[in-house]
């Protein structure tokens, strides 16, 4: 079972979540995560906008794209799994779900109609993984693959939407975050982006800061690793074209800022690891 590295790699865990504060800033990290909520809500600042989660309910995401809980109820509770990225890889479910998730789509599920049998699959994983025994966690991970495949046969290549979601709000710093999710891969300014919403830069710099709770520069560096990643694990492009494909300008650049959201591991670490699975 994989350790926290600098919380860039939890491995699979499942626990229940009882967090009452918001996150401070937005984080990443490189697993698959599902969230289900018990009771309460919880609300979610990501790429493409706000996703809000209500009991009985819950979604599948990857991890690797920049996200916070923004506000939760006083009341809520819920069940957490993650599950390392090369688990969905080696998954027999289609492309167009998994590259669905790398581009930072919510998969949702659930009901109030179906909310008692959802509550008491989860609190059997929990149940089973608190357990500490291998029987019991495979059991576990061979029925969230059938849980995650039904799930994908949902979202059909029909059905999932394209990444280009409009962000669920017009602020002005969720422009710029949907701005910079469709566009890291270019070269930006802070005078550009300022100018693409009709603010001053300063005013842009401050306010992205206290939304997201990290600098805009380090909110665009973490989705050029996040596509990193997500090219290391779904195709077999050179390191070289990887880094230029990213939006960085040399490779110096690229391998600082991956081993610093990646726990310390180079590129073709990352990838060996996940093909060994």
């Amino acid at each position: 079972m994989d350790k926290v590295v600098n919380n860039q790699q939890i491995g699979f865990k499942v626990w229940k979540n009882r967090s009452k504060k918001p996150m401070a800033a937005a984080h990443t990290h490189t697993d698959i995560e599902i969230n289900f909520l018990l009771r309460g809500e919880v609300k979610y600042l990501a790429a493409y906008g706000y996703e809000t989660l209500k009991a009985g309910c819950g979604f599948v995401f990857w991890g690797g794209l920049p996200h916070k809980n923004v506000a939760c109820s006083s009341d809520s509770m819920g069940i957490w799994i993650t599950l390392p990225i090369s688990w969905l890889v080696q998954q027999d479910i289609s492309n167009a779900c998994k590259e669905s998730l790398f581009k930072g789509q919510f998969l949702h599920f659930g009901s109030r109609s179906n909310d008692a049998l959802l509550e008491f699959q989860f609190e059997q994983w929990l149940c089973d993984f608190n357990s500490h025994t291998y029987e019991n966690h495979c059991i576990v991970m061979l029925e969230l693959e059938a849980f995650i495949r039904r799930l994908s046969i949902k979202y059909n290549k029909e059905q999932i939407k394209d990444t280009q979601i409009k962000a669920n709000s017009h602020t002005k710093i969720l422009e710029v975050a949907q701005y910079l999710s469709e566009h890291y891969q270019k070269d930006i300014s802070l005078e550009m982006l300022a100018n693409q919403v009709g603010v001053h830069p300063k005013y842009l710099s401050q306010t992205f800061k206290k939304t997201y709770g990290s600098s805009l520069w380090t909110y665009l560096t973490q989705l050029r690793i996040a596509h990193a990643q997500h090219l290391l694990a779904m195709t077999q492009m050179s390191i070289l074209d990887i880094c230029y494909a990213s939006g960085f300008n040399s490779t110096a650049p690229f391998y600082q800022a991956f081993a610093k959201y990646c726990g310390n591991k180079k590129p073709l670490q990352f990838r060996a690891q996940i093909r060994r699975g």
